[in-house]
């Protein structure tokens, strides 16, 4: 339930916190997708983040990945998959071990920050 003004609403949120719209509206169906089309999105996702594939995902095939992107990153591929939208993937080629050398230096700190 929402409260605004002192009216109280009922909405429907999905599992990121999302407010599902109308039964009718297709971005946003409130219904579960089958199975086989998450398999088929999941096994397009990992082709596209192949470095050949993803190379030209990123020069000649943009409106693909935004359009794959707005139907969702399967969970099983989002780490990779925001690593390449990110562009990070790209710099921990360039300077590997970095993150672990940069841990071994720096101690971890148990202060709470001082604003």
């Amino acid at each position: 339930e929402v409260s605004v003004e002192g009216a109280t609403m009922t909405e429907d949120f999905d599992e990121f916190g999302f407010r599902r719209e109308t039964k009718g509206d297709s971005l946003y169906r409130n219904e579960k997708l089958a199975a086989s089309i998450l398999r088929k999105r999941e096994k397009k996702w990992r082709d596209m983040l192949e470095p050949k594939a993803w190379e030209y995902s990123m020069t000649k095939g943009r409106k693909k990945v935004k359009s794959r992107c707005r139907k969702g990153i399967p969970q099983s591929l989002r780490g990779l998959a925001w690593q390449h939208l990110s562009g990070s993937h790209v710099l921990m080629n360039q300077s590997p071990g970095l993150y672990e050398v940069t841990l071994q230096n720096e101690p971890l700190q148990n202060e709470p920050l001082q604003v």
